[in-house]
């Protein structure tokens, strides 16, 4: 298993991996099994992607009444850690989120609770410190959502009647080719939405790393501009949500990940991504399904310095295939006997084409020569 390091990576909330019927896949992984006629069992890894139940990064256990003949999650449900401590419950009528929700910190003190109807917060989302203090109250109804308060760890108001001074910090959802895991941002809450100038810097806290990242300019709770340090670009859409990330979302997509590093960080699917946003204005003369590859070399800091296409796209985006390969940033280096290394990767993926002849692209699986031997 890999050691913690700066790299704190999280994972894509992309759904392009399957709608689940079975419990086990080709390669017999078990993401599930039933406990009794009412109630599965379910395996989840940090971020609620399912993993086998043996995988090393499985880390949530659900227990729920399940409809397997709706795929869909139905009666109460409770989600369990490793250690059997007790992480989340609330309740499904048929895949829609109804009643209250509780979620718990690692020591037992509530993390947050809200209450649903008909898949939609209602009321009040209310956030607490693991200590049990009150740290953020929510205001969600048909019309808008706002933030009406926030305390600082000391129990002071940063924010009081939706008006202050709002900061936090949030994961990354996804993988960070910059090497951070959180974000952290600061601004204005004016009658609970954001307003006037706001920041965003890049975090590792537990390295104690911050790196400026953009700023942002709201009016009323809309976004007017915004301005990415890093690829020296504005931009108009947000990017940066300002309220906690909740994944557990993603447990009623019933997505999984095979149990390998690359998958679990969301590395595979960043590839994929990185590719279909570099082609995202190609079109191919005629319906196409290919194989791709290429090798490698990889700095054990993650930094490439050599690519060699294996086998390329057709004809058609040969050119251009290599020269954005070639521009692919960051790579999660190899790691063996706790310490990254430098190394050779090879990546195998899939080019194929959508109905309007666009390009989608897949990774299969990617080799490490050093790390595997």
């Amino acid at each position: 298993m890999r050691i913690k390091t700066t790299f704190i990576l999280f994972i894509f909330c992309l759904p392009i991996f399957w709608s689940m019927a079975y419990a086990q896949d080709s390669v017999n992984n078990i993401f599930f099994e039933r406990i009794d006629a009412d109630e599965v069992r379910f395996y989840y890894d940090p971020n609620y992607f399912l993993v086998d139940k043996n995988c090393e990064f499985k880390s949530i256990e659900r227990r729920a009444g399940f409809d397997r003949s709706t795929n869909k999650f139905n009666g109460i449900f409770r989600d369990y850690a490793a250690d059997g401590t007790l992480l989340l419950t609330g309740e499904y009528t048929q895949g829609v989120k109804n009643g209250s929700f509780v979620a718990y910190h690692p020591n037992r003190q509530v993390k947050w609770e809200v209450t649903f109807k008909d898949n939609r917060p209602d009321g009040f989302w209310n956030y607490f410190y693991p200590d049990g203090k009150p740290y953020l109250s929510v205001s969600f109804s048909d019309s808008t959502t706002r933030i009406v308060s926030q305390w600082d760890r000391r129990g002071k108001l940063s924010v009081k009647q939706g008006d202050g001074r709002y900061e936090f910090l949030n994961p990354i959802d996804g993988f960070s080719e910059y090497g951070y895991g959180f974000y952290a941002m600061k601004g204005r809450i004016k009658d609970g939405l954001p307003h006037g100038a706001w920041t965003v810097h890049l975090e590792n806290p537990q390295a104690k790393q911050s790196e400026f990242a953009a700023e942002e300019y709201y009016r009323d709770g809309a976004l007017l501009r915004g301005y990415n340090v890093f690829e020296d670009i504005e931009y108009r859409k947000p990017i940066y949500g300002i309220l906690p990330y909740e994944n557990f979302y993603r447990a009623e997509s019933l997505l999984f990940k095979q149990c390998t590093y690359d998958d679990f960080t969301g590395f595979t699917v960043y590839l994929a991504e990185y590719l279909r946003n570099a082609f995202q204005l190609a079109k191919a003369d005629s319906q196409i399904t290919t194989d791709y590859a290429f090798e490698v070399q990889v700095r054990k800091d993650g930094t490439p310095r050599g690519t060699l296409i294996i086998k390329s796209l057709p004809d058609q985006f040969d050119n251009s295939f290599k020269k954005v390969v070639e521009t692919i940033p960051y790579y999660v280096p190899s790691f063996k006997r706790g310490e990254y290394i430098d190394d050779t990767i090879t990546v195998y993926g899939t080019m194929s084409t959508a109905a309007d002849n666009s390009l989608q692209f897949q990774t299969n699986r990617i080799e490490r020569k050093l790390e595997q031997e």
